[in-house]
């Protein structure tokens, strides 16, 4: 969501640093008093913020071509808070959260001086929030010149303390939207011809146009950015077809109309999920079944094979897809032994081995096949690997297997491309209410979602790392539970690996067994409306799944 309303127009400040970005009403603990900013220091850059009720020291450098942020806030709780919003935020590669501070690394590199200019961007923001009105102000004048490479204004619009963040769909077609956001006021209009969506903003402080120029440049989701005086226009990457487009304006009209500040920025998927899915939770195991949301089957005469039917309403486009085996495009092409030993399986329930390039989908320890939509191209094959080209991918259609509090999840693939928000292995529902969890790519870094809908609607993320195009990798992660011998409680822990490195050990607090829709492998198998952003390109030499319960302890 945040990539979402920055496309839109949302300040720098917020989509690169928290810099105490926050909303009292849903962050753990605040303090009163008058919002203000104040710079501690120039070289380096700290800044000292109360806003919202927050407070927080941030400081920046540059490192290894990265902006290098470390906020300290003086509350624990307010600081585990902010550590899951920057895991969240997909500008961020390493996120270190320790005790009261959270150190964060920018995903994409800067050269010298666009590092420069964001300080400059920050520094502006910092002052004009502080006194956004007051000429004579009695703050170092040295400061404002630090970074003289990038122009700064005292006089730039938009930064009124007290001015609520709002957004105003202005016009409805073309889609054109003006947005206040932290204080920087921007319109941005949308356009559509032959499959392309263009979106141009136009800024109101000129001073921040030169560092979204850069960041947008990095950004995945864009392609042909191009700047000019107080604007920057940008092609996005995805092909979107005419229905697809229509999808995307209602969504944004609809963020748009809901949104009230920068904290609550879900509302719309929250307040909407009835939009999004009909049905709360009447989908059947292994074969769709008929329900009230107009879910449900038909066999078809020809073949024997059953067509699944979903027509799920809302941004949720519906779909068909047959109960056969997925055949490789290049099959004929191909000659395999299939290599699969169900001896190496021990502790899995569900194996996706892809050794058979005439039956990729096959689950070679149980009946959890793999198929593949109507509507989706067809996907290749290597001997021993499914190969996707960022436009496919396979669909898992959900059994009790997937339903289980604990579970261990192992993956080998080889990207050879950066993903956007890249779907590897996922059991992703639509909309913002029910549990879910995802082995994802978010451009180089490869991650752990997951979401527990009952304590959240936010996904809680696991950054793990980075990992190389072009070569194979595995990851693993496990939820597993384990009793107490003295009290004889039981505890839920977390692991997870990548090359068979241990990256994470921690105690897991909730439950995301609760999962009521198909799976997917390598794509969203529910369209939703970023769909075209979450395509896995790359390879897959295997998928194991294993179901771990309590039985034993």
């Amino acid at each position: 969501m945040k990539k979402l309303i920055s496309a839109a127009g949302a300040a720098i400040v917020c989509s690169l640093g928290l810099v105490a970005c926050g909303d009292s009403s849903s962050s753990p603990s605040s303090k009163k008093g008058q919002d203000y900013c104040k710079v501690v220091s120039s070289d380096p850059l700290v800044l000292e913020t109360l806003e919202d009720g927050i407070y927080s020291k941030t400081s920046f450098e540059y490192s290894d071509e990265r902006l290098v942020e470390k906020v300290e806030f003086d509350d624990q709780s307010i600081a585990k808070f902010a550590c899951s919003s920057y895991m969240e935020d997909d500008d961020y590669g390493v996120v270190d959260c320790n005790g009261k501070s959270v150190v964060a690394y920018s995903g994409a590199r800067l050269t010298k001086n666009e590092y420069k200019k964001l300080l400059n961007t920050f520094l502006s923001m910092c002052k004009e929030y502080d006194e956004p009105e007051d000429e004579n102000s009695n703050s170092d004048p040295g400061d404002s010149n630090q970074f003289s490479e990038s122009k700064s204004s005292s006089s730039a619009q938009g930064y009124q303390t007290g001015l609520s963040d709002y957004c105003e769909v202005v016009s409805e077609n073309p889609l054109e939207m003006y947005m206040h956001s932290m204080g920087l006021a921007s319109t941005s209009r949308y356009s559509y011809n032959n499959g392309t969506v263009t979106v141009e903003t136009e800024y109101e402080n000129s001073v921040v146009v030169d560092s979204m120029c850069a960041l947008e440049k990095n950004n995945f989701s864009y392609s042909n950015v191009r700047c000019k005086g107080n604007k920057i226009t940008a092609d996005y990457n995805e092909v979107m077809s005419e229905v697809e487009y229509k999808q995307f304006v209602k969504m944004y009209k609809q963020t748009c109309a809901n949104y009230k500040d920068w904290g609550n920025v879900e509302t719309y998927f929250e307040s909407s999920s009835s939009v999004v899915v009909e049905s709360s939770s009447s989908i059947g195991y292994g074969i769709i079944e008929e329900s009230s949301s107009s879910i449900g089957y038909e066999e078809s005469s020809s073949s024997g094979e059953f067509t699944i039917l979903d027509d799920s309403n809302g941004l949720v486009a519906g779909i068909t897809y047959k109960k056969e085996k997925v055949v490789a495009m290049n099959a004929e092409d191909l000659v395999c032994d299939d290599g699969g030993e169900t001896a190496s399986l021990e502790g899995y329930t569900v194996a996706y081995e892809f050794n058979v390039p005439t039956d990729l989908g096959r689950d070679y320890l149980g009946t959890n096949h793999a198929y593949i939509a109507d509507d989706v191209p067809a996907v290749a094959a290597e001997c021993g690997s499914l190969v996707l080209d960022g436009t496919n991918g396979l669909l898992v259609p959900l059994s009790e297997e997937f339903r289980s509090k604990g579970f261990v999840a192992e993956v080998r693939f080889m990207p050879t491309a950066p993903g956007d928000i890249a779907n590897i292995f996922v059991a992703e529902p639509p909309g913002s209410e029910k549990d879910g969890w995802q082995i994802r790519l978010d451009g180089s870094y490869v991650s752990f979602h997951y979401r527990d809908a009952s304590l959240s609607y936010d996904w809680s993320v696991q950054k793990i790392d980075e990992v190389s195009m072009d070569e194979w990798h595995v990851i693993r992660m496990k939820i597993f539970p384990t009793k107490s011998e003295l009290s004889g409680t039981i505890f839920y822990s977390m692991n997870i690996s990548l090359d068979g490195s241990l990256r994470l050990a921690s105690e897991f607090k909730g439950d995301i067994s609760d999962i009521q829709y198909r799976l997917g492998i390598g794509y969203d198998s529910f369209k939703q409306s970023s769909h075209n952003r979450r395509f896995f390109t790359g390879k897959i030499d295997y998928i194991r799944y294993g179901k771990i319960t309590e039985d034993n302890l």
